[in-house]
């Protein structure tokens, strides 16, 4: 709502591209409300960082690039023949990703503009931005680089922007930003006077806004020629730019040897078609993009243990097994445990990433290590299962309880942390406890059966009882002899509406 606000409030101003797709009406992937703006639409950006440290640099269709945390961004125009060019159309837009450089490209009948966006580091981790453009014609032309109080996601942000010495750019009183050359002038703009205009070269090197929507252009003469115009941009926030130049080609060539070589690592998958093996190297790159950014916030705790709980699965797949053992570090470092569902759900998380780090690298030692703390939350975990009374009100998602629709999602988890810590607890030679867990999971699971599903007594053989894939309204959808055991794993096959079928089949068997 505060989107919608700023756009109403503010409509004089030139937006990003996913705003763009909002009002363009021809467009038939737009689905916006009354009163209400967000990006739903236009969200496949790039994200790359170094793999080494957190912070990292998103990309959008048209080029815009913005560093993750910030709430400003940098986008590039072309001004030619009174009429500001953005590059928001479809029809000329290019991008890929060639060994971590993201590439965008914008080919227009009167201009062409290729941009490459890569990782550097001098005493930080840096994002370069190169932006090659070639104006073919031989009227005046002028590339813009313009600092933007918006992003992928919001907008308003921006409280100041200042062009100081050495071509350094100081955002909200931050040495964030530094140009490559000294632009032919610069612009300004804020709420009261507006929105970057070039024909009002006042060159001002300082603007602020009370309103947070500063903006800030450089720019640079392209006029009958092709020009390198570079700039450069923090990766973290907590780092300042004060290096004052870089070598653009050395630096590039560095970033893409770097990042093949790490791409080499793990595990390697080749096919016949060119463009399945870019999909799997992309899926290993974001997934090491994303092994570099871990945190649990004091708010979320649950749903970022849960987030890095799914990254270690693809690491761990991937053969990266360092980054997987860097995230359970930090999980085990960092996560709080009290007597609430937020941090039983969190504990049983940390006990599926531990056994799922177990079942693929097989290290006892760090089985043997890990195992004393994974069975203290094993008895949070046991005491609220003991305790849960009314299961199948969770299962079914009556909604006359307000917190059932949180409960839905937990009994999967739960399953899966106690198989989890039965397999562990066999791999050290502790049956005891591996019956215990593997009791109270059984139990759990025929539970969900029982509610889900109408079991026949046809006959007496657990394998072949008759079941009906009935989600108790209607007619039943299927039935077919198979186990009960089997049942919510062939669910996976059906092809129904019904929602709670589905949901209970990819935990229950790890």
């Amino acid at each position: 709502m505060k989107n919608f606000i700023i756009y109403q409030k503010y409509n004089y101003f030139v937006w990003p591209y996913w705003i763009s797709r909002y009002v363009n009406t021809v467009n038939e992937r737009i689905q916006s409300l009354p009163f209400f703006l967000y990006n739903n639409h236009c969200r496949t950006w790039y994200t790359i960082n170094s793999f080494l440290s957190s912070g990292s640099i998103r990309i959008d269709p048209s080029g815009m690039v913005h560093p993750v945390w910030s709430s400003w961004s940098l986008e590039f125009w072309i001004y030619t023949d009174n009429s500001l060019i953005l590059f928001h159309n479809d029809n000329y837009i290019q991008q890929g990703i060639d060994n971590g450089v993201v590439k965008t490209s914008y080919i227009h009948p009167d201009f062409t503009f290729k941009q490459s966006v890569y990782i550097t580091h001098t005493n930080i981790d840096e994002a370069v931005i190169v932006n090659n453009v070639h104006y073919k014609k031989k009227n005046k032309a002028y590339f813009i680089i313009a600092v933007r109080p918006y992003t992928t996601e919001r907008l308003s942000g921006l409280e100041s922007v200042e062009l100081v010495k050495n071509n350094f750019v100081r955002i909200n009183n931050e040495y964030h930003c530094a140009l490559l050359m000294k632009p032919d002038y610069v612009l300004t703009g804020n709420e009261i006077f507006g929105d970057i205009d070039i024909r009002r070269k006042e060159n001002k090197h300082k603007v602020t806004s009370n309103a947070r929507m500063a903006t800030m252009a450089f720019v640079y003469d392209i006029s009958n020629k092709e020009s390198e115009i570079a700039m450069r941009v923090a990766v973290n926030k907590e780092s300042k730019i004060s290096v004052p130049k870089i070598i653009i080609k050395s630096t590039q060539n560095e970033f893409t040897s770097y990042i093949d070589l790490r791409m080499k690592e793990g595990v390697g998958i080749t096919v016949g078609k060119n463009s399945i093996n870019e999909w799997v190297n992309f899926c290993k790159f974001s997934a090491l993009v994303v092994a570099a950014n871990i945190d649990i916030s004091d708010t979320n705790q649950n749903e970022d243990i849960a987030r890095h709980y799914y990254t270690i699965m693809t690491l761990n797949r991937m053969g990266h097994f360092q980054q997987s053992l860097s995230i359970i570090n930090y999980v085990l470092k960092n996560i709080r445990i009290k007597d609430d569902l937020e941090s039983i759900l969190s504990a049983a998380y940390v006990c599926n990433m531990l056994g799922d780090y177990y079942r693929i690298v097989k290290d006892t030692s760090f089985l043997q290590n890990n195992y004393p703390g994974c069975k203290q939350y094993a008895q949070n975990i046991l005491q609220f299962s003991k305790e849960l009374k009314n299961i199948k009100k969770y299962i079914l998602l009556d909604h006359s309880d307000e917190n059932a629709i949180h409960h839905i999602w937990n009994i999967p988890v739960i399953i899966s942390a106690l198989e989890n810590l039965a397999f562990m607890s066999r791999s050290l030679g502790l049956f005891g406890d591996e019956t215990k867990f593997l009791a109270e999971a059984n139990k759990l699971e025929a539970t969900v059966v029982n509610v889900l599903f109408n079991v026949s007594q046809e006959t007496s053989k657990e394998e072949e009882k008759l079941i009906e894939w009935l989600p108790k309204h209607g007619k039943p959808l299927r039935k077919q002899k198979i186990s009960v055991k089997e049942s919510l794993e062939f669910a996976n096959t059906i092809n129904t509406s019904n929602n709670r079928i589905l949901l209970y089949t990819s935990f229950l068997y790890p």
